[in-house]
């Protein structure tokens, strides 16, 4: 089977991570895989392996008024639509609600069958355009992946087509005991830290640092330069010596295993791969709710889940597991075991029959 892969970049983000995983595990399988994505303005965190044939779109532009982007776009619909004539895959994989809009306007009076990808909470709003795709034009989508079953719920009878899938673990399941230091680690873009709730846990820390002298509170991600500042003038203005940010780190899963506690004081999340990447290296954790996306990663007592926005709460769970060795190591084993069930393979198969079943219903219909 022809799979014409449609990600916009390979470089950040779970989004991409995740596309990188699924389009090589299924190539790895024998599926054909055309990989379409701009491979000219972002760079390669995630690879793809290099054995698949990629065509390239533009979705980057250092241009910001309105008639750049619009035409951005267009040549990027122009692109895919050259793609789909000349490789006739038998699907279409768009990843994100940008992407499947473009892959849809692409294949007009073409009708190739789109699955579309998507891995934001439908619990939040984007942008008008964004918010019109996912609320309104993936009823067109002959597919849709979704990343929990709170967004399933959230959705309702909308999309009969649509299908949990949990991402999958990016990293081996830790094995052996590790020596950890004495840090809470955050992970996320800087960029983002409002939706990420840094600002809360900087304030948060503010409060406890003087009583935990031997502890840090340490946030690894990227981020461009306004981000930093802000972030930096909270930790300066809280003369918090004990609070770091690391950028970006190329280790992330020895900064998992050699950490304490992970936290997650996120205001919103999808799936929070972050979560699941330090609960598989058994990371004692503790995170927000945020609308229940942790309820189906934390479960099984792998770790601790405060209700969204109680603050104080979050403060009162860290200053817990600070305390007791006993508990965190606890925490840390069942975190293990718990993680497994989001494994690869779980992760590829879920996604083979939703092709499939995307594929089959697509014939019956034409031959109907």
């Amino acid at each position: 089977m022809k799979i014409l892969f449609v990600n916009d970049q390979y470089e950040r983000g779970g989004a991409g991570r995740v596309a990188a995983i699924l389009a090589n595990q299924l190539y790895a399988k024998g599926y054909d895989i055309i990989s379409v994505y701009d491979y000219q303005n972002w760079g390669h965190t995630y690879n793809v392996n290099d054995k698949i044939p990629r065509r390239l779109i533009i979705t980057k532009s250092t241009k910001v008024g309105i008639l750049d982007k619009t035409l951005k776009w267009w040549n990027c619909i122009k692109s895919i639509r050259r793609y789909i004539k000349e490789e006739k895959p038998d699907i279409i994989i768009a990843t994100q609600a940008m992407m499947f809009f473009c892959c849809y306007i692409a294949n007009m009076n073409i009708e190739i069958p789109i699955i579309a990808a998507d891995h934001t909470s439908f619990t939040r709003h984007i942008n008008p355009l964004l918010d019109f795709v996912r609320y309104r034009l993936y009823a067109k989508a002959n597919g849709l992946s979704i990343l929990t079953k709170k967004d399933f719920k959230v959705l309702g009878d909308k999309y009969p087509d649509k299908q949990v899938i949990y991402n999958p673990i990016s990293f081996p399941i830790l094995a052996t005991t590790r020596i950890r230091k004495k840090r809470i680690l955050c992970v996320g873009r800087l960029e983002v830290w409002d939706i990420k709730g840094f600002d809360l846990i900087i304030k948060i820390w503010a409060e406890l640092a003087p009583k935990y002298p031997e502890w840090t509170l340490e946030i690894a991600g990227p981020g461009d330069n306004k981000s930093k500042a802000y972030l930096k003038k909270m930790i300066e203005d809280n003369k918090l010596s004990s609070c770091i940010l690391l950028g970006q780190v190329d280790d992330m899963k020895n900064l998992y295993s050699s950490s304490e506690i992970f936290a997650l004081p996120s205001r919103m999340e999808g799936f929070p791969m972050v979560l699941m990447e330090a609960m598989s290296q058994g990371c004692a954790c503790i995170a927000f709710e945020v609308g229940g996306a942790t309820n189906e990663m934390l479960d099984e007592n792998a770790g601790i889940i405060v209700k969204d926005g109680d603050i104080e709460a979050f403060k009162q769970a860290s200053i817990t597991l600070i305390k007791d060795k006993t508990i965190r190591e606890r925490y840390s084993m069942v975190a293990i075991n718990s993680v497994k069930k989001f494994s690869v393979d779980e992760f590829v198969d879920s996604w083979e029959c939703l092709i499939h079943k995307t594929h089959n219903k697509n014939i019956s219909v034409k031959n109907s």
